[in-house]
């Protein structure tokens, strides 16, 4: 693959001013030049001009890439903030002839400052820039020509500022003394030691055609300065020639070569996935090896310039170019299934490190110029158009069709690797694989005998014509008894033919071909064998469906003969056996029983004698034979239902006759008595109206004429009507009881299904069930359906449930003042939830089987229900009546604690309250309890000194509250007279 990129060099000449900017100028060619800065700037402003034409202008932002120049003219750019302002002129090409270059240096002469200031400046330029080094008198002479009249000294780059009187240029080598002594000015330079004129300057002559002579002056002087800038030698042109493995890159030679400051070019070449490689080479070409075959790479050149052998500085970079690798090329070439028109092309292609995304595959005809044929090309006047097919890169073959016959075509089949670039599509191809085909001479098309001709003697054939173009048809008939051959050449608007003077009962190949130039086409072939003669005599017996016995007489009368062959012909069957007769010389009779006969079949037997390959002629009169009928096979009902039946078969084996039904009575009458159906209509037949639930029998047969196949029966029983109106009847937890209608038609009972559970009726004037033994609570879908037989009729079906169980022993778990704690139990079945009712009302609905109520009021009585809650059913409530407690007793008081006895006082809530009081020792596990309706009470008999545990409840009704508890202790010895004190809490 080649690639052609062009590149210009550019020289940056003039520089007008030197600022902050940091512009960097690249991507130059023959009409554009590239401009970047940085980022962070706002816009600019961005003007250029031709020098001596009208400005362009205009504000961007970084980048900028200015097209449409002129090829080797000079612009002036400039770039400028309300700060700063970068300028330059530009040229494209080497030094222009005004700027008036040195081998390959230019100059330019630039604004008053110091000899370390100008060399700065002269650097900022670029790496390679510095003040003016004259190596010879010839390039001294020649800065005359660079230099203005405005003034009459220059620096330049010679000083001794390091070692007085040991000058050196400004790259720091030593200016020879052969060239000091031709090139200083009188009197100068001047050695010594207080002497500071270190820098040397260009004395300008008054008469220019004088020698330009060098003095030294102090480098601290405000001078003009003269820059120069090496330009590295660069090629216009290079071009990239690629292979699957490496890529080849040429240029042209350098513009310019100065002595010993050679260019080096150095080639950089990277991809996506990280491959990089760099070579550096003095020569004018390098190879990049190494690489994957139909890859995308990026490439850039660059040109160094060598200084010396410590310093050395980029020349011009050329753009990046984009370049993909020739991709593997396809091979194993080659030609499949070569017809007239059409061939198919099959290659095979390295997978492993190959990157490719198709194929191309062009053909025409050989050595056919397709670049000046247009779209295609004349044969026989005809036009045929030039081919191209794009094959992705999964499929290897492809079939070129609708070629024209007989001519020669050329394929070529190259490997295609297309890969977007940042700029647009890069498409490589390898070599091309090349094969050459020719297509076929196009032979006659459906070659046949007609067999109406067909005779002892003779035959007729008959074709259609070739595709394309043919001169003329040969034809061959060859004997296979005894070989010989009959050759017919016809032109080529001949279709048929009649062959004469055959042997009676030969077989003959009839091989035809087509021809154009001296070329034949592929062979097409026919076979036919003549008419034999018959035998002597044949005697039939009664035939079977498939099998008949037969006995031939046979005789010696004509010739020898070895055996029997016998042919039975119909319009759709023939069928061929042997029979071997040894040394037959005399009349015999042969017996034998012919099998695998078509049923229904009309024979046309034909029994020739053989001697080896040669058959005897058929009897004059053929022996005519018909099997008897096969019924149809298959015989059933796909579907049925009340009132009609659907009767399908397969077609009998055998010769195809009408279809005759017949329906025999059984429970019930018959809509038919005969039904026939032709051979070329469906093989269904919808009997109806039916009575629903009878039994039916069908016979069917086949027919033909007089032959009458054997009957195949089948019994069939319609579908019974299905039970109208059920309902249900009566339900409780455990029963349901539905009943229905008993439907007209023929039934014999009925069956009741219910959650997978079943019951059959065997009566069909019960028309009523019992389903018992189900659980409470539960959804029952129940189905229906009348049975006649094994046949059942669609289903009805009702969806109920059983009433939901009471719940049973409700009983308090835990009260209080305020709340009471119920549990309860449902011993079977089903329910969603329980209602929970107070006095009557409905309270709430739970899931669980223990509730506890609040909000209740103290010392009262309440009546709680609790009910089973379905879908469908409340059941009934099971009640219990409760009452809360009392309060406690409150600001329980003890007072006149002694050694036997004390006193405690505590408030009353009601009038009507009761109270237990109950003391025991701390040691003891015998409780006294004392009853009082007053609400204070006096212990007695207690023992000195020890601790009691008092529990004070309120009674109302039986029930208690919860008690308050209190610790004592009685006093030791002495009766003291307790303090009174007020006892709070437990």
């Amino acid at each position: 693959m080649v690639w052609n990129i062009t590149k210009a060099w550019m020289v940056i000449c003039g520089l007008l001013q030197i600022s902050a900017f940091n512009v960097r100028v690249s991507d130059v060619t023959t009409t554009s030049v590239r401009f970047s800065w940085k980022e962070n700037w706002q816009k600019v402003n961005f003007s250029y001009k031709q020098v001596g034409e009208n400005e362009n202008h205009t504000q961007t932002d970084s980048p900028i890439t200015v097209d449409g120049l002129g090829n080797g003219q000079t612009y002036e750019f400039k770039i400028s903030t309300d700060n700063s302002t970068w300028a330059a002129n530009i040229t494209l090409g080497e030094c222009p002839p005004r700027l008036t270059g040195f081998e390959s240096l230019c100059y330019w002469a630039n604004g008053s400052q110091t000899w370390q200031k100008s060399n700065g400046l002269c650097h900022n330029y670029s790496p390679n820039s510095r003040l003016a080094d004259p190596r010879n008198v010839e390039e001294n002479q020649f800065l005359l020509k660079v230099l203005p009249n405005e003034e009459l000294m220059y620096w330049i780059g010679v000083n001794d500022i390091e070692n007085e009187g040991d000058f050196v240029y400004s790259d720091s080598t030593k200016v020879p003394l052969e060239l000091q002594s031709r090139l200083w000015d009188a009197n100068s330079p001047k050695y010594d030691a207080t002497n500071k004129e270190d820098c040397a300057v260009l004395l300008l002559p008054l008469i220019r055609s004088t020698t330009l002579k060098w003095n030294d002056k102090e480098c601290g002087r405000d001078l003009h300065f003269l820059c120069q800038y090496p330009v590295p030698p660069s090629p216009e042109t290079i071009s990239i020639v690629t292979s699957p493995y490496s890529a080849k890159f040429n240029w042209t030679e350098p513009l310019s070569r100065r002595g010993s400051l050679l260019s080096v070019f150095v080639l950089k070449i990277r991809n996506a996935h990280g491959f990089q490689f760099e070579t550096s080479t003095n020569e004018t070409w390098a190879e990049a090896p190494n690489l994957q075959p139909g890859s995308l790479y990026e490439a850039n050149v660059t040109s160094v310039h060598y200084i010396d052998d410590y310093d050395a500085s980029n020349g011009g970079t050329y753009p990046s170019q984009f370049f993909v690798t020739a991709p593997i090329q396809p091979h194993n070439l080659h030609v499949l299934n070569v017809a007239p028109t059409s061939a198919m092309v099959q290659w095979e292609i390295q997978t492993n490190n190959n990157t490719h995304t198709g194929f191309l595959v062009t053909y025409k005809p050989y050595d056919y110029d397709i670049t000046t044929s247009g779209s295609g090309y004349d044969v026989d006047n005809t036009f045929v158009n030039n081919g191209v097919i794009v094959v992705d890169n999964e499929t290897t073959n492809v079939t070129i069709n609708n070629l024209e016959p007989f001519l020669l075509f050329q394929v070529d089949v190259v490997t295609m690797s297309k890969q977007y670039t940042p700029r647009d599509w890069a498409t490589s191809q390898s070599d091309v694989t090349t094969v050459t085909f020719k297509t076929r001479v196009s032979p006659p098309r459906y070659l046949r005998v007609n067999q109406s001709s067909l005779a002892e003697n003779s035959f007729s054939i008959f074709w259609l014509e070739a595709i394309g173009f043919v001169q003329t048809y040969d034809i061959t008939i060859t004997s296979n008894s005894t070989k010989e051959s009959k050759t017919f050449n016809l032109e080529n608007h001949e279709t048929k033919l009649k062959i004469n003077d055959l042997t009676p009962g030969d077989n003959y190949v009839i091989a035809m071909t087509s021809l154009r130039e001296g070329e034949q086409s592929s062979v097409v072939e026919a076979t036919q064998t003549t008419r034999p003669v018959p035998p002597e005599l044949i005697t039939l017996h009664k035939p079977e469906t498939t099998s008949i016995n037969i006995t031939i007489l046979l005789s010696n009368e004509h010739s020898l003969f070895d055996g029997l062959n016998f042919t039975f012909k119909s319009k759709n069957d023939e069928i061929t056996w042997r029979t071997e007769v040894s040394h037959a010389h005399t009349k015999k009779y042969v017996e034998d029983t012919i099998n695998g006969l078509t049923p229904g079949e009309t024979y046309t037997m034909v029994t020739v004698t053989t001697s080896g390959n040669v058959q005897s002629m058929s009897m004059l009169y053929p022996t005519i034979i018909t099997m008897d009928m096969a019924p149809p096979v298959n015989f059933r009902v796909p579907s049925k239902n009340e009132s009609q039946v659907v009767l399908v078969w397969d077609a009998a084996p055998g010769v195809q006759g009408d279809s005759m039904v017949r329906c025999m009575e059984i429970e019930a009458s018959c809509p038919i008595e005969v039904e026939l159906i032709k051979p070329n209509e469906d093989r269904i037949l919808l009997v109806s109206p039916l009575s629903p639930g009878a039994t039916y029998v069908f016979a069917i047969q086949s027919q033909n004429g007089e032959n009458i196949s054997n009957q195949k029966k089948l019994t069939v029983r319609t579908v019974p009507l299905a039970p109208p109106g059920l309902e249900l009847r009566f339900r409780n937890e455990t029963l349901i009881k539905v009943s229905w209608i008993k439907p007209p038609g023929y039934l014999d009972g009925y069956l009741v299904t219910y959650n997978n559970n079943s019951i059959k009726i065997n009566h069909p004037d019960v028309t009523t069930v019992n389903l018992s033994d189900l659980t409470p609570g539960l959804n029952y879908n129940i189905t229906l359906v009348t049975t006649s037989g094994k046949v059942t009729s669609k289903m009805v079906h009702m969806v109920t449930a059983t009433e939901p169980q009471m719940v049973k022993n409700v009983s308090v778990l835990d009260l209080g003042e305020t709340w009471v704690e119920i549990q309860w139990k449902l011993e079977r079945g089903g329910y969603q939830s329980f209602q929970i009712s107070i006095d009557g009302t409905w309270n709430t609905n739970v899931t669980t089987m223990q509730y506890n109520i609040t909000m209740l009021s103290p010392v009262t009585n309440y009546n709680v229900g609790v009910a089973t809650v379905t879908e469908e059913d409340i059941s009934k409530q099971q009640t219990v009546n409760i009452q809360t407690r009392p309060p406690p007793p409150s600001e329980i008081f003890i007072y006149d604690i002694t050694e036997t006895s004390f006193h405690v006082a505590w408030k009353q809530s009601s009038n009507h309250d009761e109270f237990m009081l109950k003391y025991k020792t701390s040691t003891s596990n015998t409780t006294y309890e004392l009853r009082t309706n007053q609400a204070k009470a006096e212990v007695v008999g207690l023992i000195p000194g020890e601790t009691y545990m008092i529990a004070i409840s309120t009674m109302f009704a039986n029930v208690s509250s919860h008690s308050t508890v209190h610790n004592i202790t009685t006093s030791k010895l002495l009766r003291l007279v307790q303090p009174q004190y007020l006892l709070c809490g437990k």
